[in-house]
């Protein structure tokens, strides 16, 4: 079960990107939905790059990964301008000069920037050793509307704020 959670848990920081970031800047459930939901198509195209010499072509990434990727598109569509606001904060906070420069570039010029950056992270972060895991959550999630595991990934965001501000 821990490692199921910690799977979740992995999830939720891929898609909101790094957790500490995501806690220290105490986004609203809604913010992190949104940012979830704008990020999950690309950041699992990611964890199928990343985990494409860990699992074999019969996990539920790859066997199952045009039809989830297809809902996951779907879900996304619309959600960069309600994403914008929260992504454009994320970055202000790890370095504040980038909130001047992320907010005088046009929105549909940021969104390409922001799709790439995420894969980045993603491929940067992921620790293949934790691919079995993700691919085990997806399939057990997979009954689930889009929306729903984006508002379940928001949920766990920030139940993490609170947790990390309970101890502050």
């Amino acid at each position: 079960m821990k490692k199921t959670l910690a799977a979740l848990v992995t999830l939720a920081s891929l898609s909101c990107g790094s957790p500490a970031l995501a806690q220290d800047m105490q986004l609203t459930e809604d913010e992190a939905a949104a940012v979830t939901r704008f990020a999950m198509p690309r950041a699992f195209q990611s964890v199928q790059q990343k985990c494409r010499a860990a699992l074999s072509r019969s996990a539920y990434m790859y066997a199952q990964g045009d039809s989830l990727l297809d809902r996951l598109q779907v879900a996304s569509a619309g959600s960069w301008d309600a994403a914008h606001g929260a992504i454009v904060r994320m970055a202000a906070s790890e370095n504040p000069q980038m909130q001047g420069i992320l907010s005088r570039m046009p929105r549909e010029a940021l969104q390409p920037f922001v799709d790439e950056m995420i894969a980045g992270m993603l491929v940067s972060r992921l620790q293949t050793e934790n691919c079995a895991q993700i691919d085990r959550v997806l399939s057990l999630l997979d009954p689930l509307p889009p929306q729903n595991l984006a508002d379940l990934i928001a949920l766990v965001v920030v139940e993490a704020q609170k947790s990390k501000k309970g101890k502050s």
